[in-house]
């Protein structure tokens, strides 16, 4: 079966979603934040050890310079020529400073951005300096640049010389120069007129710069994975999320379930038993208690054996068909399914058990009914048709009795020729009186003016029988029709009248309350019903008497279902009877 529920997993989904978007976006945002930190942070890093390097070189090569330059020669008492030229020295002096380091060139840039000087000619040539970072360099005095050089990445630095270093290559000889068009301009960039050369020089340094960028890409490999890693813990928590909502709508869908099937056993009007294999009451719903009369809880744990249910099961065919038995006063119809394997294990059963008291009752006044049925077309059909035959017979009866008045035996044989007309008569009318509807009247009727007039129509007939007829009227009143209740006892109180002994008969006929109801009990101490009699007691010709018509319970009975009360005869045979009739409230 399936159960709605109504709550639905969208609005938590999606406001999961939102959440985990926010979150996993902060944190990406705050972690490519800290890379780009990073990165100016090793730029900062590069640039700084750059100019550290550059000045240190740049103190070194004023030093060197120094020493190798004419006025320090010519100081140190040499007059000779050189074996090579100061150009040469100074570009050996800086290829000798890039070596065993991470600076990859060196050079000397005149203010027009070219290279004058330098420690590696190919370097130089792959040196680019763009007219924006020229006219940087000429403002500022500072310049730098990464770029990628054989594969390598080179962060490349240039700074004004120092002045001793420009003044030192002032002082160089025209033949000992390169070619350059460099000397050739004024520092605005103007060709110099005198020869003069430029007082203003550059110098530039490239710097590997590999292992710090690869600390750099590290770094940002890490930001990559850590990037990737949220993603997919974001991914990984809406699926778990995802999964526990509709878990957790399962889970409810369940419990619902849960409920409604226990609501549906607890008030479910037929009792539930469920048996283990070996026939042990595992559970037990309250229709069950109830039906088989037994304390809440105490089903439980108790085998099915001690009950009538367990002998009224058919084992042969499986229980498909359903098995009627009495447990006390109630009629009961057990059926049990085998479930196979269950929470109880192997050979569980269900077994349903059904109250069918009242239906039988039914079954037994829609009986009645149709034999009253029977009686009504059979009194129809035949009382026109006797009636009027027996008024003739019972004429010419009451003739003969008065013309053999004295006569013996014929006058007694025209008595009893009336007085079976007579009897006759009156079973004609009792079956008219069944098969008609009665039209009562419902009243409050005083009980002691009933039964006063009962002990005058009836002192006669006990008196014959020789028995004490007794009333007690425990109170005030009765609310039924008048006529039809004094019919009822009348019918009730003659009854018991036949069935007392010779001698010691009793007869008390009583009137009490009964929780809602009113109750008229007629108790003799006669012979009683057999269980078959009194299983038959209330149909119509049903006698045990033997010049009885079996009319008097039935008429009684039907009087009673039509005040809407019920009759009720306990009795054991050999020791008397008791007929309760239950009438309504008003």
């Amino acid at each position: 079966m399936e159960i709605s529920v109504t709550q639905s997993r969208r609005l938590p989904l999606l406001v999961a979603i939102a959440a985990t978007g926010i979150v996993a976006a902060s944190l990406i945002l705050a972690t490519w934040n800290s890379v780009r930190q990073q990165r100016e942070l090793v730029m900062r890093h590069m640039l700084l050890s750059a100019q550290v390097v550059l000045r240190s070189t740049q103190a070194h090569l004023q030093g060197s310079l120094r020493r190798m330059g004419p006025e320090s020669m010519r100081r140190r008492g040499f007059h000779g020529s050189m074996d090579e030229p100061l150009p040469s020295l100074t570009a050996d002096l800086l290829t000798e400073l890039t070596q065993d380091s991470d600076v990859r060139f060196l050079g000397l840039l005149d203010t027009s951005g070219d290279i004058i000087i330098s420690s590696s000619p190919e370097a130089g040539r792959a040196f680019a300096l763009s007219a924006e970072g020229l006219r940087g360099l000429r403002e500022t005095g500072l310049w730098y640049s990464l770029q990628v050089q054989n594969g390598e990445r080179v962060l490349y630095l240039a700074q004004r010389a120092r002045p001793a270093v420009a003044r030192f290559c002032q002082g160089m000889q025209d033949h000992d120069l390169p070619e350059s068009r460099g000397f050739e301009r004024s520092p605005d960039g103007q060709p110099m007129t005198g020869g003069r050369r430029p007082s203003v020089l550059y110098l530039v340094m490239g710097l590997g710069v590999e292992e710090y960028l690869g600390l750099y890409n590290e770094f940002q490999r890490t930001a990559i994975y850590q990037t990737g890693f949220i993603l997919a813990a974001a991914a990984g928590f809406l699926a778990f999320f995802t999964y526990y909502l509709r878990r957790r709508e399962q889970s409810r869908a369940y419990q619902a379930l849960q409920r409604f099937h226990a609501r549906l056993l607890d008030d479910m009007p037929d009792g539930l038993l469920s048996l283990d294999g070996q026939g042990i009451v595992r559970a037990a719903n309250p229709a069950a208690h109830a039906i088989l009369e037994r304390a809440p809880g105490t089903l439980v744990g108790s085998a099915l054996d001690w009950l009538p249910l367990g002998q009224a099961i058919n084992e042969e065919n499986g229980g498909e068909a359903w098995a009627e038995t009495e447990l006390g006063s109630k009629r009961l119809e057990v059926l049990r399914r085998s479930v196979g394997e269950a929470d109880d294990g192997p050979g569980s059963s269900l077994v349903l058990v059904r109250d069918r008291t009242r239906l039988k009752a039914l079954e037994r006044s829609l009986a009645e009914a149709e034999k009253l049925a029977a009686v009504g077309r059979l009194a129809a059909g035949v009382a026109h048709e006797i009636r009027n035959p027996l008024s003739a017979l019972r004429g010419f009866a009451q003739f003969f009795l008065k013309k053999l008045q004295g006569v013996q035996p014929d006058e007694e044989y025209a008595r009893t020729m009336v007085r079976e007309a007579d009897r006759l008569n009156k079973v004609i009318t009792d079956m008219l009186f069944l098969a008609r509807p009665q039209s009562l009247t419902p009243q409050d009727v005083d009980t002691t003016a009933l039964f006063e007039d009962l002990r005058r129509l009836l002192e006669g007939e006990a008196a014959k029988a020789g028995a004490e007829l007794r009333f007690e009227a425990r109170t005030p009143s009765v609310h039924a029709d008048s006529d039809g209740l004094k019919q009822v006892l009348l019918n009730l109180i003659m009854n018991s009248l036949a069935a007392l002994p010779e001698t010691g008969g009793q007869v008390v006929v009583t009137a009490e309350p009964a929780g809602n109801d009113m109750l008229l009990s007629v108790a003799d101490n006669g012979r009683g019903f057999s269980p078959d009699a009194r299983e038959h007691a209330l149909e119509p010709f049903f006698t045990t008497r033997a010049q009885g018509t079996g009319l008097g319970l039935a008429i009684a009975h039907k009087l009673v279902q039509d005040h809407g009360g019920r009759l009720e005869i306990e009795s054991e045979e050999g020791r008397g009877a008791v007929v309760r009739v239950f009438l309504p409230p008003a």
